[in-house]
Protein backbone atom coordinates (compact mmCIF):
# COMPACT_ATOMS: atom_id res chain seq x y z
CA UNK A 1 0.00 0.00 0.00
CA UNK A 2 1.26 3.28 -1.09
CA UNK A 3 2.23 5.56 2.20
CA UNK A 4 0.42 8.46 2.43
CA UNK A 5 1.51 12.18 3.28
CA UNK A 6 -0.90 13.75 6.35
CA UNK A 7 -0.74 17.16 7.32
CA UNK A 8 -1.82 18.18 10.85
CA UNK A 9 -2.58 22.00 11.26
CA UNK A 10 -2.13 22.62 14.98
CA UNK A 11 -0.19 19.67 15.59
CA UNK A 12 1.43 20.64 18.21
CA UNK A 13 -1.81 21.27 20.62
CA UNK A 14 -3.40 18.12 22.81
CA UNK A 15 -5.99 16.96 19.72
CA UNK A 16 -3.05 17.71 16.86
CA UNK A 17 -0.40 16.30 19.00
CA UNK A 18 -2.93 13.06 19.37
CA UNK A 19 -3.58 12.93 15.34
CA UNK A 20 0.39 13.57 14.16
CA UNK A 21 0.84 10.02 16.59
CA UNK A 22 -1.89 8.05 15.58
CA UNK A 23 -0.92 8.71 12.09
CA UNK A 24 2.12 7.64 12.79
CA UNK A 25 1.46 4.58 14.00
CA UNK A 26 -0.30 3.41 11.19
CA UNK A 27 2.80 4.30 8.50
CA UNK A 28 1.86 7.79 7.70
CA UNK A 29 4.43 10.56 6.18
CA UNK A 30 3.34 13.30 8.86
CA UNK A 31 3.89 16.96 8.45
CA UNK A 32 3.10 18.97 11.51
CA UNK A 33 2.33 22.65 11.15
CA UNK A 34 2.42 25.21 13.97
CA UNK A 35 2.88 28.90 14.41
CA UNK A 36 6.20 27.55 15.95
CA UNK A 37 7.84 24.61 15.92
CA UNK A 38 8.63 23.19 19.24
CA UNK A 39 11.72 22.38 20.89
CA UNK A 40 13.31 18.58 19.95
CA UNK A 41 12.07 17.12 23.25
CA UNK A 42 8.46 18.15 22.33
CA UNK A 43 8.33 17.02 19.06
CA UNK A 44 6.72 12.87 18.06
CA UNK A 45 9.37 11.46 16.67
CA UNK A 46 8.89 10.31 13.33
CA UNK A 47 6.99 13.67 12.15
CA UNK A 48 8.49 16.79 10.15
CA UNK A 49 7.57 19.94 11.61
CA UNK A 50 7.07 23.12 9.57
CA UNK A 51 6.12 26.90 11.16
CA UNK A 52 3.48 28.55 9.63
CA UNK A 53 1.00 31.47 10.59
CA UNK A 54 -2.34 31.24 9.15
CA UNK A 55 -2.89 34.81 9.97
CA UNK A 56 0.48 36.26 8.56
CA UNK A 57 0.82 38.34 5.18
CA UNK A 58 2.79 35.25 3.84
CA UNK A 59 0.52 32.44 4.93
CA UNK A 60 -0.65 31.31 1.68
CA UNK A 61 2.81 30.88 0.02
CA UNK A 62 3.72 29.53 3.88
CA UNK A 63 0.56 26.87 3.27
CA UNK A 64 1.15 25.61 0.00
CA UNK A 65 4.49 24.38 0.79
CA UNK A 66 3.41 22.72 3.78
CA UNK A 67 0.74 21.61 2.09
CA UNK A 68 2.92 20.28 -0.82
CA UNK A 69 2.72 16.35 -2.05
CA UNK A 70 -0.11 16.10 1.02
CA UNK A 71 -3.04 13.51 0.34
CA UNK A 72 -4.84 15.06 3.80
CA UNK A 73 -4.83 18.33 5.40
CA UNK A 74 -6.34 17.52 8.76
CA UNK A 75 -7.16 21.16 10.56
CA UNK A 76 -7.05 21.02 14.57
CA UNK A 77 -6.96 24.38 15.41
CA UNK A 78 -8.60 25.49 18.16
CA UNK A 79 -9.09 27.83 20.89
CA UNK A 80 -11.30 29.90 22.49
CA UNK A 81 -10.19 33.82 22.99
CA UNK A 82 -11.22 36.60 20.33
CA UNK A 83 -7.77 36.33 19.00
CA UNK A 84 -7.92 32.32 18.14
CA UNK A 85 -12.25 32.93 17.26
CA UNK A 86 -10.13 34.92 13.81
CA UNK A 87 -7.62 31.87 13.48
CA UNK A 88 -10.55 29.21 13.16
CA UNK A 89 -12.26 30.91 10.85
CA UNK A 90 -9.84 33.56 8.51
CA UNK A 91 -6.98 30.41 9.63
CA UNK A 92 -9.34 28.04 7.96
CA UNK A 93 -9.98 29.83 4.98
CA UNK A 94 -6.57 30.07 3.92
CA UNK A 95 -5.58 26.32 4.89
CA UNK A 96 -8.93 25.57 2.66
CA UNK A 97 -7.67 27.69 -0.04
CA UNK A 98 -3.81 26.68 0.17
CA UNK A 99 -5.19 22.85 0.10
CA UNK A 100 -6.38 23.48 -3.12
CA UNK A 101 -3.68 25.22 -5.09
CA UNK A 102 -1.15 22.07 -3.37
CA UNK A 103 -3.95 20.17 -5.43
CA UNK A 104 -4.62 18.27 -1.95
CA UNK A 105 -7.21 15.29 -1.96
CA UNK A 106 -9.24 15.78 1.51
CA UNK A 107 -9.41 18.16 4.37
CA UNK A 108 -10.55 16.91 7.73
CA UNK A 109 -11.67 19.17 10.30
CA UNK A 110 -11.58 18.34 14.01
CA UNK A 111 -15.18 19.67 15.76
CA UNK A 112 -17.59 19.91 18.40
CA UNK A 113 -20.06 17.54 19.05
CA UNK A 114 -23.84 18.75 18.34
CA UNK A 115 -22.11 22.01 17.92
CA UNK A 116 -25.11 23.40 15.60
CA UNK A 117 -27.28 22.80 18.62
CA UNK A 118 -24.84 25.72 20.40
CA UNK A 119 -24.95 28.29 18.82
CA UNK A 120 -26.22 30.54 21.91
CA UNK A 121 -22.18 30.41 22.69
CA UNK A 122 -19.85 32.42 20.30
CA UNK A 123 -17.06 29.76 20.92
CA UNK A 124 -19.79 27.36 19.04
CA UNK A 125 -20.90 29.63 16.62
CA UNK A 126 -16.86 29.84 15.83
CA UNK A 127 -16.28 26.37 15.66
CA UNK A 128 -19.58 25.74 13.02
CA UNK A 129 -18.20 28.73 10.72
CA UNK A 130 -14.77 27.00 10.78
CA UNK A 131 -16.86 23.11 9.51
CA UNK A 132 -18.69 25.43 6.90
CA UNK A 133 -15.77 27.20 5.59
CA UNK A 134 -13.71 23.97 4.84
CA UNK A 135 -17.33 22.20 3.57
CA UNK A 136 -17.83 25.35 1.15
CA UNK A 137 -14.13 25.17 -0.02
CA UNK A 138 -12.74 23.25 -3.62
CA UNK A 139 -11.43 20.25 -1.54
CA UNK A 140 -13.88 17.10 -0.64
CA UNK A 141 -13.96 17.71 2.90
CA UNK A 142 -14.89 15.61 6.23
CA UNK A 143 -15.67 17.18 9.23
CA UNK A 144 -15.41 14.51 12.35
CA UNK A 145 -17.47 16.06 15.50
CA UNK A 146 -16.14 15.03 19.18
CA UNK A 147 -17.53 14.80 22.17
CA UNK A 148 -15.85 16.68 25.53
CA UNK A 149 -12.51 15.27 25.91
CA UNK A 150 -11.73 13.41 29.21
CA UNK A 151 -9.00 16.61 29.60
CA UNK A 152 -11.93 19.17 29.45
CA UNK A 153 -13.12 17.62 32.95
CA UNK A 154 -9.58 17.80 34.92
CA UNK A 155 -9.26 21.43 33.85
CA UNK A 156 -12.87 22.47 34.96
CA UNK A 157 -13.02 20.91 38.29
CA UNK A 158 -9.27 21.52 39.41
CA UNK A 159 -8.56 25.44 37.92
CA UNK A 160 -9.35 27.97 40.44
CA UNK A 161 -9.41 30.14 37.17
CA UNK A 162 -12.22 28.61 35.92
CA UNK A 163 -14.41 28.27 39.19
CA UNK A 164 -13.20 30.62 41.27
CA UNK A 165 -13.99 31.29 44.80
CA UNK A 166 -16.03 27.95 44.57
CA UNK A 167 -12.73 26.01 44.03
CA UNK A 168 -11.05 27.71 47.24
CA UNK A 169 -13.48 27.46 49.92
CA UNK A 170 -13.62 23.45 49.22
CA UNK A 171 -15.77 22.41 46.79
CA UNK A 172 -15.63 20.22 43.39
CA UNK A 173 -18.15 22.59 41.42
CA UNK A 174 -20.03 20.87 38.30
CA UNK A 175 -22.70 21.80 35.89
CA UNK A 176 -25.99 21.43 37.35
CA UNK A 177 -28.01 18.82 35.37
CA UNK A 178 -25.67 18.38 32.70
CA UNK A 179 -24.53 15.11 31.52
CA UNK A 180 -21.82 14.10 28.93
CA UNK A 181 -20.03 11.43 27.11
CA UNK A 182 -16.43 12.02 26.95
CA UNK A 183 -14.14 10.90 25.03
CA UNK A 184 -10.33 10.02 25.43
CA UNK A 185 -8.04 12.59 22.56
CA UNK A 186 -6.75 9.07 21.57
CA UNK A 187 -10.03 7.91 20.48
CA UNK A 188 -10.94 11.19 18.91
CA UNK A 189 -7.06 10.44 17.18
CA UNK A 190 -8.11 7.25 15.29
CA UNK A 191 -11.72 8.65 13.92
CA UNK A 192 -9.62 11.13 12.70
CA UNK A 193 -7.41 9.13 11.05
CA UNK A 194 -9.69 6.66 10.21
CA UNK A 195 -11.45 9.64 8.06
CA UNK A 196 -8.42 11.42 6.85
CA UNK A 197 -7.72 7.72 4.58
CA UNK A 198 -10.13 9.21 1.69
CA UNK A 199 -13.56 10.98 1.45
CA UNK A 200 -15.46 7.97 1.46
CA UNK A 201 -13.40 6.33 4.01
CA UNK A 202 -15.23 3.80 6.72
CA UNK A 203 -14.55 5.07 10.28
CA UNK A 204 -14.43 1.76 12.13
CA UNK A 205 -16.67 1.71 15.02
CA UNK A 206 -20.40 3.36 15.89
CA UNK A 207 -20.34 6.68 14.53
CA UNK A 208 -23.17 8.82 13.36
CA UNK A 209 -21.90 9.34 9.84
CA UNK A 210 -23.99 12.18 7.87
CA UNK A 211 -24.08 13.38 4.37
CA UNK A 212 -22.27 11.99 1.36
CA UNK A 213 -18.71 11.88 0.35
CA UNK A 214 -17.10 14.81 0.04
CA UNK A 215 -18.83 16.62 2.21
CA UNK A 216 -19.83 14.46 5.20
CA UNK A 217 -19.67 15.11 9.18
CA UNK A 218 -19.04 12.01 11.48
CA UNK A 219 -20.09 12.48 15.18
CA UNK A 220 -17.74 10.67 17.85
CA UNK A 221 -18.66 9.92 21.87
CA UNK A 222 -17.65 8.28 24.66
CA UNK A 223 -17.74 4.76 25.71
CA UNK A 224 -20.82 5.72 28.47
CA UNK A 225 -23.05 8.67 29.35
CA UNK A 226 -22.93 9.99 32.68
CA UNK A 227 -23.96 12.81 34.84
CA UNK A 228 -22.04 15.85 35.61
CA UNK A 229 -22.27 14.68 39.11
CA UNK A 230 -20.81 11.73 39.11
CA UNK A 231 -18.04 12.89 36.99
CA UNK A 232 -16.99 15.35 39.63
CA UNK A 233 -17.42 12.53 42.85
CA UNK A 234 -15.04 10.34 40.35
CA UNK A 235 -12.49 13.39 39.67
CA UNK A 236 -12.28 14.51 43.53
CA UNK A 237 -11.76 10.39 44.79
CA UNK A 238 -9.15 9.80 41.85
CA UNK A 239 -7.25 13.41 43.48
CA UNK A 240 -7.57 12.02 46.86
CA UNK A 241 -9.70 15.10 47.12
CA UNK A 242 -11.70 16.00 50.23
CA UNK A 243 -13.72 18.66 48.67
CA UNK A 244 -17.36 18.62 47.97
CA UNK A 245 -19.08 18.18 44.72
CA UNK A 246 -21.68 20.68 44.38
CA UNK A 247 -24.06 21.82 41.25
CA UNK A 248 -23.75 25.37 39.86
CA UNK A 249 -25.34 26.85 36.82
CA UNK A 250 -23.19 27.50 33.74
CA UNK A 251 -23.74 30.63 32.32
CA UNK A 252 -23.48 30.53 28.54
CA UNK A 253 -22.25 27.00 28.15
CA UNK A 254 -25.34 25.48 31.00
CA UNK A 255 -28.21 25.18 28.97
CA UNK A 256 -26.42 23.23 25.98
CA UNK A 257 -25.16 20.76 28.53
CA UNK A 258 -28.27 20.30 29.87
CA UNK A 259 -30.47 19.96 27.16
CA UNK A 260 -28.63 16.12 26.18
CA UNK A 261 -26.25 18.03 23.75
CA UNK A 262 -23.32 16.42 24.78
CA UNK A 263 -24.17 13.23 24.33
CA UNK A 264 -24.66 11.02 21.51
CA UNK A 265 -26.80 7.75 22.12
CA UNK A 266 -26.25 6.14 18.24
CA UNK A 267 -22.02 7.35 18.49
CA UNK A 268 -20.44 5.24 21.54
CA UNK A 269 -17.09 5.27 19.75
CA UNK A 270 -14.65 5.47 22.27
CA UNK A 271 -13.34 2.74 24.26
CA UNK A 272 -11.93 4.60 27.24
CA UNK A 273 -13.85 6.07 29.80
CA UNK A 274 -13.52 8.87 32.20
CA UNK A 275 -12.62 6.43 35.47
CA UNK A 276 -10.02 4.56 32.91
CA UNK A 277 -8.50 8.05 32.07
CA UNK A 278 -8.42 9.13 35.66
CA UNK A 279 -6.62 5.83 36.45
CA UNK A 280 -3.51 6.70 33.82
CA UNK A 281 -3.58 10.30 34.58
CA UNK A 282 -4.10 11.78 37.89
CA UNK A 283 -1.99 12.62 40.63
CA UNK A 284 -2.18 10.84 44.01
CA UNK A 285 -1.27 13.98 45.49
CA UNK A 286 -4.83 15.40 46.73
CA UNK A 287 -6.30 18.36 45.38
Amino acid sequence: MTQRTVVVVGGTGLAGRAVVEEALRRGDRVRAVSRHVPPAARQVVGAEYVAADALAPDAPDLLRAAFDGADTVVDTVNGQTPAAAKVLTAGAASIALAARDAGVGLTVVLSILNVDRGTAVGYYRTKLAQERVHQAGAVPSTVVRAAQFHDFFDTFFGSPTLTGALTRVGTVPYLRGGRFQPIDVTDVARAVVDAAQGPDATVDGDVRDEGEPGRRTISVAGPEEIAAADLARLWADAHGSRRIPVGVPLPGWGPFFASGAAVAPDARYGRVTYADWLARTAEASPA
